[in-house]
């Protein structure tokens, strides 16, 4: 009987073994194949292209930026014939990240424009302007393209951007996941699809603020080199300001387009004394910050919608949870002036629900949750009351605007739609 026992016993080492082994031959060529990948992404040179997007009025104001690994200086030439480029604008010095003002220009009207660098044409690209009056138009929405954490399908989002004709598109935070060069250098490559056709709207992500892995306290904040934000253009500073938080907004034909900085941050994130630590809450909310939230809003009550961007989300069925703090200072300023439409990323999935004030009963307010840019999309999504429709699969989100409606429509990558809405003027 004994013996039976010690057979059993070896029998039962023996299979374990076997399925350890297995486990190992079955894992081994994907952590491989992983490390890699990351070592090989690692060497993404600074691809040759450029992007427009602007921090003042569209219909006659653009910036284009570009960025070489070398200090140099460029030459943009542009105008409304594609062979016949007849503005001129010469970079005074030598630099690697280049951003360059385009102003003077005329509404609703499409530009062509070429980068030359020592006399070569360094890349090419076009945009149309705002129009100064109500003109349908449709736009992009999608978040979170930090390939490093997920599958990667950013550059199957771009493939599918590069067939639109979208006004611009907005990408609501989490460009990259560490901040580091060559994740930069990974998303302009993917991004450069679409970017020679479309304007690109940054709205920044807690992940696109620098993150010291190394502890050296050496890291570089890219995000601002890419998209700048500036009031004073002698200075190239925000008065306004002054904790770099990143926010600005533009009117866009019937819309008001409202971008906020609102990194992660909740009531659990406790500072030395305990209660929420006053450096996260200062990189979210100043005094100014709200009152430049409530100005801008006051100053657009008379467009027929209003629609504000911001990373993180105020509630939603990802494991983040509700954020009180933008529950508690955000929410009823977005109720008070009617805002249609939130725009999030954060979560990595795609979610619409509404949000319903005690007090501006009347003016509901339809958040959407548009995560699934290219990283690891959630699986343990646990609905909350707010939530109306909910998925985690690729998917991208597209708004159409006329003069008294907008509609938000989103679609699986094989253009299933899964979900649409329209709101009325």
């Amino acid at each position: 009987m004994q013996e039976n026992k010690t057979q059993d016993s070896s029998s039962s080492r023996r299979v374990k073994i076997k399925k350890i082994i297995y486990l190992i031959i079955v894992i081994s060529p994907l952590i491989i194949f992983y490390s890699l990948y990351l070592n090989l992404w690692k060497f993404t040179p600074v691809p040759d292209t450029a992007w427009v997007s602007w921090y003042g009025n569209p219909q006659n104001e653009v910036y284009i930026g570009w960025e070489t690994s070398e200090n140099t200086i460029g030459t943009i030439e542009y105008g409304t014939q594609e062979n016949n480029l007849d503005n001129k604008i010469k970079e005074p010095k030598a630099v690697k990240f280049h951003i360059v003002n385009l102003t003077g220009l005329t509404s609703n009207t499409k530009y062509y424009y070429e980068i030359e660098i020592d006399g070569n044409i360094y890349t090419k690209g076009e945009f149309r302007t705002a129009p100064s009056t109500y003109k349908s138009f449709t736009f992009g929405l999608f978040a979170d393209t930090q390939q490093k954490v997920g599958p990667g399908w950013h550059q199957h989002t771009a493939n599918i951007f590069d067939s639109k004709k979208y006004s611009f598109l907005a990408l609501i935070g989490d460009f990259v996941e560490d901040g580091e060069k060559y994740e930069w250098n990974d998303f302009f490559t993917c991004a450069s699809t679409y970017l020679d056709t479309i304007p690109l709207i940054p709205v920044r992500g807690n992940h696109d603020k620098p993150r010291d892995l190394d502890g050296d306290g050496d890291e570089e904040y890219y995000f601002e080199k890419y998209f700048p934000q500036t009031v004073d253009r002698e200075t190239g500073e925000n008065e306004y300001d002054i904790w770099k938080q990143f926010y600005f907004s533009f009117n866009w034909s019937s819309v008001h387009f409202q971008i906020l900085n609102v990194p992660e941050i909740d009531i659990d994130d406790e500072g030395e004394t305990g209660g929420v630590s006053l450096k996260d809450y200062y990189q979210t909310f100043t005094e100014d910050h709200l009152d430049w939230i409530k100005q801008d809003l006051a100053n657009a009550q008379s467009m027929p919608f209003r629609v504000t961007m911001f990373h993180c989300p105020i509630t939603g069925a990802g494991f983040y949870g509700p954020n009180f703090i933008l529950m508690e200072e955000l929410l009823p300023i977005l109720h008070e002036y009617k805002v249609t439409a939130t725009v999030h990323g954060h979560a990595h999935h795609f979610e619409r629900g509404t949000l319903i004030n005690e007090i501006h009963t009347k003016n509901p307010l339809t958040f959407f949750i548009v995560g699934c840019g290219g990283g690891l999309t959630d699986v343990g999504l646990r609905p909350v009351p707010e939530t109306d429709v909910v998925i985690a699969s690729p998917c991208y989100t597209e708004g159409y605007a006329t003069e008294d409606t907008l509609t938000f429509t989103t679609y699986t990558f094989e253009g299933t739609v899964v979900d649409k809405i329209t709101f009325n003027a």
